[in-house]
């Protein structure tokens, strides 16, 4: 095996260069390091990016369904008050009943995990400045859109307990009708937190709710959701008074 030895330096001007050889293959080394690691943030930054935006779509979306149960929404709270007031069994039954088939207080899987990840994790650091901010609004609101999920159904719950045909008291008619009224409260804020949330993200982020599909879907089960309202309404109307 042949060896090549370094060759005798005879000049300053022969060591010079020779050192400037080295310093410059170091320089090389090390900057295209740093050109490496670049790309690497650079594309860490883009994908935590696009997740955070998916993410987000996704929320606007449920947010969007709050919308668009809207109209059944209020007018199964109407019609739930009435058949209270009125002592009608069957009709609180049969609302009761039509949450198993369509449900208008639909549930949404609302996340911010995430968001959550990027904020512990070194991408962060690398993130542009205030980007996380700007997202931090629209992502504080998640576990308040779950909150006042988690209330709707205990107050339905409490207000739907006429379907099972007790003795009504003034007293249990009572706390009906002031669970429909805390009903209607905690629907009234899930509703104007889901404005907000598709307002600032149209007009702040950019981003628009996600699926196309599922929101198409969604507009007809709310239209749904009106039909059967409306049929179980009629059904009462034409029930002979007791």
């Amino acid at each position: 095996m042949e060896v090549h030895k370094p060759k005798p330096v005879h000049s300053w001007r022969e060591f010079l260069s020779e050192i400037l050889v080295v310093v410059t293959g170091i320089a090389i080394a090390l900057g295209g390091e740093q050109v490496i690691e670049a790309l690497h943030w650079r594309h860490e930054v883009h994908a935590t990016q696009a997740a955070i935006r998916s993410e987000l779509g996704d929320d606007l979306r449920f947010a969007l369904l709050v919308e668009q149960y809207r109209p059944c929404t209020q007018a199964y709270m109407d019609a739930l008050e009435t058949a209270i007031l009125a002592r009608d069994t069957p009709t609180v039954r049969a609302l009761y009943e039509m949450r198993s088939v369509n449900d208008p207080f639909p549930a949404a899987p609302w996340s911010s995990g995430t968001y959550a990840a990027a904020l512990s994790s070194q991408v962060a650091d690398h993130l542009p400045e205030g980007l996380l901010a700007t997202y931090s609004r629209e992502f504080t609101w998640v576990p308040m859109q779950l909150d006042f999920q988690g209330e709707v159904y205990e107050r339905l719950s409490n207000a739907t307990t006429a379907r099972l045909g007790l003795p009504t008291t003034p007293e249990i008619l009572e706390r009906r009708l002031a669970a429909i009224q805390d009903l209607r409260s905690e629907e009234s804020g899930r509703l104007a937190i889901s404005d907000a949330m598709l307002s600032y993200g149209r007009q702040r982020l950019a981003i628009t709710p996600s699926d196309p599909a599922q929101i198409r879907a969604n507009t007809e089960q709310a239209r749904d959701c009106q039909t059967r309202l409306r049929a179980i309404e009629a059904t009462a109307r034409a029930r002979p008074s007791t």
